[in-house]
């Protein structure tokens, strides 16, 4: 895979500070982006081998997401010259420390919401999807404080029927299904957002959201 990008865009450039240094950092990420998406990711592969073959640090600076979290055991998220965030590829993932961060690790929906408490336990009312419960953070927040909640578009789950023991359901309106070559990025309308949100899932042949048109009334779970 390499030899085979190199031949098409030229060699990639390896850069150290000094020839003493246990430094690598790679000037490539242009390259890498200007290849085919099966090439790109057999290089990709091909770095990661050979970083860990060599057994010195690299250097990726790259606005690819899938790319970053890919290819490093870290992770530096860097707006406007400062560092925000710090974490594995895991961590960053799943320790969230700000909205900035979560529009860089993926497709997010954020919704606002009021916390609501019942002794230790609280949950948030979330505009457009009812009650959601709080994921750890419970001790952070007040009765009445103002928060966000990020949801994935695989955390949600479409269904052309309410399922019977759902606690956490809306019915709501399936826009678009654009179809992913085995999957599917459904894009369903929720009450009082400018944009509709997506909803990942996979295409197996007759699943329940296969079933439903563009248009129908559909029930939304998470």
């Amino acid at each position: 895979a390499m030899t085979e990008a190199i031949h098409k865009f030229g060699p990639l450039e390896i850069m150290t500070a000094d020839q003493g240094s246990q430094f690598t950092s790679f000037d490539g990420t242009d390259r890498l982006m200007r290849v085919g998406k099966q090439l790109r990711e057999q290089m990709q592969l091909e770095l990661r081998s050979l970083q860990q073959k060599l057994g010195i640090p690299f250097v990726l600076v790259t606005h690819d997401q899938e790319e970053a979290l890919t290819l490093s055991d870290r992770v530096a998220v860097v707006s406007q010259g400062q560092v925000v965030q710090v974490d594995t590829p895991n961590g960053l993932c799943d320790n969230l420390r700000s909205r900035l961060v979560a529009g860089f690790v993926g497709t997010l929906h954020f919704f606002d919401g009021t916390v609501r408490r019942n002794g230790a336990d609280a949950a948030l009312d979330v505009e457009g999807l009812g009650r959601v419960d709080q994921n750890g953070h419970a001790g952070q927040f007040q009765e009445g404080d103002h928060a966000t909640v990020a949801l994935r578009p695989g955390g949600f789950t479409l269904h052309h029927h309410r399922p019977a023991s759902a606690t956490r359901i809306v019915q709501r309106t399936l826009q678009t299904r654009p179809y992913l070559g085995g999957r599917q990025m459904l894009h369903v309308w929720i009450d009082d957002r400018s944009a509709p949100v997506a909803v990942l899932q996979q295409s197996a042949r007759g699943k329940d959201a296969d079933k439903i048109a563009n248009g129908s009334p559909i029930w939304l779970t998470w």
